[in-house]
């Protein structure tokens, strides 16, 4: 092997040391850029623990705690057709392979999101599936668009004054729904049964000269798009909603408590004149029963033979079927008992159907 003189050696690594390009460092990876999903604690109020209803156990999800729905609904009447998107903030209360709601097959889906990525969604037998997992305690936030006629359903009951429960649309376009116990599916996906409560905010736009009603308080009005909120949970038999060529008339109750009369001016104007006196069934009720548990109240005068206490916004028959002879009395009674199921029945409920005696016997009690 030829070898070099060391001296050589000595300037050759040298000026191949000057002329070698360092190597670069490895590259780092980038900072997460995940946005920041929503602040769930904002609905806290409406964490529930739902149970499995043992008399109409094909009706909601055990494993599924809605804790709010954002209802933004608006209604055609020349088409009968209800278009809505409907927000909920979900909570898994135990591991889910899906996610299940109750839900009328009486509408087109037209899209569905969850988390912000769209989702698939099936609709059968009044059942909406979105094939996506959930383990316990996780959040998600479901989006579901859609469009339809409502279809009410049949009510398990032989009472007399029996009629369809859900959203039901009256001869003249108008709406109004009661529900107990179920058919909230009627018009939004729902946890339709009572252990589940959760907090609502409500949007519903109608044609010039039309009012939208729903439960809670009211939040204004923008254009033709009237606005309800909730503070204090809500099971879904209790929210309401109402569509019609309304007046709307303001009063304040006991402790200056706000005061919403909805009414159809000359077809309830005898039955204003018992809806007027309820800030004095409201402070004989407080005298007994403690200060009334919600922030507002009010009533809505439907096309029905029933009532019902639906949350700040007590939904009242006109009862057309009864003698006229008998209606004051009648509607005095009646609306006293709406008004009592407010401590005994939306505020205390029921986590189960078996119990609605309870909500029942104090009721009729009070209205006795």
């Amino acid at each position: 092997m030829r070898r070099l003189p060391l001296a050589l050696v000595a300037v050759s690594v040298a000026l191949l040391a000057a002329c070698t390009t360092p190597t670069p460092p490895a590259p780092q990876p980038a900072p997460s850029t995940v946005a920041a999903g929503p602040d769930y604690s904002a609905w806290q109020a409406g964490q529930s623990s739902p149970i499995s209803d043992p008399v109409y156990p094909s009706l909601g999800n055990a494993g599924l705690d809605v804790l709010h729905y954002g209802l933004d609904l608006a209604w055609e009447p020349s088409s009968k057709t209800l278009t809505g998107a409907a927000t909920l903030r979900l909570r898994a209360s135990t591991d889910l392979p899906e996610i299940k709601l109750d839900f009328s097959k009486a509408y087109a889906i037209d899209s569905v999101t969850l988390d912000g990525a769209t989702s698939s969604g099936t609709l059968a037998s009044d059942k909406l599936t979105v094939p996506t997992a959930l383990a316990k305690d996780r959040n998600a936030t479901l989006v579901v668009k859609y469009h339809g006629t409502p279809t009410t359903v049949p009510m398990p009951s032989h009472r007399g004054d029996s009629e369809g429960l859900g959203l039901t649309i009256a001869s003249d376009g108008s709406l109004w729904t009661m529900q107990e116990p179920y058919g909230a599916f009627t018009w939004y996906p729902a946890n339709d049964q009572p252990s589940d409560k959760a907090l609502y905010d409500i949007a519903i736009t109608v044609p010039d000269g039309w009012a939208g009603i729903a439960g809670g308080t009211p939040a204004g009005q923008s254009g033709n798009t009237y606005r309800y909120t909730t503070s204090d949970p809500m099971a879904s038999y209790l929210a309401t909603l109402a569509v019609g060529k309304y007046q709307k008339e303001t009063a304040t109750g006991p402790h200056g408590l706000p005061l919403t009369y909805w009414y159809r001016p000359g077809k309830d104007d005898a039955m204003m004149k018992v809806i007027r006196k309820s800030p004095q069934y409201l402070e004989w009720l407080e005298a007994k029963f403690g200060p009334y548990p919600f922030p507002s109240a009010g009533v809505v005068i439907v096309p029905s033979e029933s009532a019902m206490e639906t949350q700040q916004m007590v939904t009242m028959g006109d009862f057309k079927a009864a003698k006229a002879s008998d209606n004051e009395n009648l509607w005095e009674d009646v609306l006293v008992h709406e008004y009592a199921h407010h401590w005994f029945g939306d505020t205390v409920s029921p986590t189960n159907w078996n119990d609605v005696w309870l909500n029942e016997g104090w009721a009729t009690y009070i209205e006795a």
